[in-house]
Order: C-alpha cells, then sequence, then structure tokens
C-alpha cells in the first residue's frame, strides 16, 4: 500500500499565515532537490511557528505558560545572541508545560534540529564530503513537522478542557 500523503495538502492546513508564507519556501527548496536548503529553512519555519503559537495564546487568552515560555527564551537570548540554545529549550518547555507537543513530536522535531544542524554547518566526512540529505529524509522531516507542530492551532496547547468547564459554571 503506497503512502498517500501530501506535503502539499498539508501546507494548505498550516494554521499560521506567516508560517504558511515562510513554508513556501520549504517546498520551493524541495522540489528543487536542496534537501540540506530545505531541512534548514523547515527548522526556521518550526522556530517561527512555535513563536507565533506562544505569542496568540498570550495576546489572545493571556496565557501565563505562554508568556512565562516566551519570558525564559527571551533571557537566554539576551544572554547569548549568538547561541541556538534556546530553540531546543522552547521545543522542551512547549512540550512539557502545553500539550501541544507530545512525547513522540517533541522528539520529532528535536530530530529535525539534529539534522538541520548537519545541514547547516560544513560537517564533512573523511573524505572531506558534506553532511547529503536524501529525499525520503527530507519528505519525513518535513511531514513531521507539519503533523507534529505547523498544521495545529495553537488553542490546542492549553489544558482547554479545564477552561470550558470553569466558563460553563
Amino acid at each position: 500500500m503506497l503512502d498517500e500523503y501530501s506535503i502539499e495538502q498539508g501546507a494548505t492546513q498550516i494554521f499560521d499565515a506567516r508560517s504558511k508564507e515562510y513554508f513556501s519556501e520549504v517546498l520551493n527548496c524541495y522540489a528543487a532537490g536542496d534537501y540540506r536548503s530545505t531541512v534548514v529553512m523547515l527548522w526556521s519555519v518550526v522556530v517561527c511557528n512555535l513563536l507565533f503559537k506562544l505569542q496568540h495564546l498570550v495576546d489572545l487568552y493571556g496565557d501565563d505558560k505562554a508568556k512565562t515560555i516566551l519570558v525564559e527564551i527571551g533571557k537566554l537570548q539576551q544572554a547569548n545572541e549568538w547561541s541556538s540554545e534556546w530553540e531546543s529549550k522552547m521545543v522542551e518547555s512547549v512540550a512539557e508545560q502545553t500539550q501541544l507537543l507530545d512525547i513522540a513530536e517533541r522528539e520529532n522535531l528535536l530530530h529535525l534540529q539534529r539534522q538541520r544542524h548537519l545541514a547547516a554547518h560544513p560537517v564533512v566526512n573523511a573524505n572531506f564530503q558534506m553532511h547529503r540529505l536524501n529525499r525520503d529524509t527530507a519528505r519525513a522531516l518535513i511531514r513531521n513537522a507539519l503533523d507534529s507542530l505547523l498544521m495545529k492551532a495553537p488553542i490546542l496547547s492549553k489544558q482547554i478542557v479545564g477552561d470550558l468547564v470553569e466558563d460553563l459554571e
């Protein structure tokens, strides 16, 4: 049985308009066979999408957990503007403090980050060849990012059942 998953269809279901626009670069790189560039840009889209979701929760719902995560991330960025430590910390914090990411989704995103590092930095083998991603790996990373995060609405990160019960009372 063939997998009928459509990346293009998934792209139309990306919740945030800015993320959808940035994701078009991912699709362009992928279609051109530029798999290293695909993965580098995909990680950037994921990071931005997480930031957008957190800010959305703060702006629309006054979500304290989202606000706390954004403050923590801001401190890490200010402490060392050249470090990317805040990116993985953000994924971890979102997974631990919200319901947006489960364990498998968190691991998929952290795997994407590791693949991004291999693709973005001049990692060479014994023959001085750069790390090369193949089409299938790039496709799997795209699919996981779409399913794990990009197509989800930010409201899913709130503990909505408790809020609904409170509202009903």
